[in-house]
């Protein structure tokens, strides 16, 4: 029993010194040699907690109520922002323009616990552009808006950056 213990006190000290070295050659990092400070990109002076989500996720639409009492609790102190997944399914990149529509409207808080609802406990995931224009035109937008809105320059670049 002696030799046991003192093979796992040897053992012990060799990788203690093994990892004490190993800590000790960590890098220090040089601005100008090992990397270079993007100039234009201005720092945030708040933190930022950014949620990936998807209104079709199941996981997203149960925690969704967690994540607003985390706002309102944070508040002013932390930025939140939220980024659409959509996985490359069908419906969870329509779920992404839905999104897109919210915001670019300016109704993402109206519309945001309906799009869950609708997805969860309605009739389910958006399968055509057409079921997602006539979502919105029920929450008030003009069909006119949402197709222009849909067919714009800005709809692809913004879901082009939510991939």
């Amino acid at each position: 029993m002696k030799r046991v213990t003192q093979f796992i006190g040897l053992i012990t000290l060799v990788f203690s010194a093994f990892f004490a070295g190993q800590l000790a050659a960590q890098p220090q990092f040089v601005e100008g040699r090992d990397y270079v400070r993007v100039a234009g990109i201005p720092e945030s002076v708040k933190p930022v907690v950014r949620e990936f989500f998807s209104y079709n996720c199941p996981h997203c639409y149960r925690q969704d109520g967690l994540f607003k009492a985390s706002m309102a609790k944070l508040g002013d102190d932390i930025d939140f922002e939220r980024t659409p997944v959509g996985a490359g399914r069908l419906s969870w990149q329509l779920s992404q323009e839905a999104y897109y529509l919210a915001q670019k409207f300016k109704v993402t808080d109206q519309v945001h616990g309906n799009l869950f609802k609708r997805i969860h406990e309605g009739p389910g995931a958006f399968t055509r552009q057409e079921e997602l224009s006539q979502f919105f035109v029920e929450q008030g937008i003009a069909k006119g808006d949402i197709d222009a809105a849909l067919a714009s320059a800005d709809n692809k670049l913004t879901l082009s950056n939510y991939v």
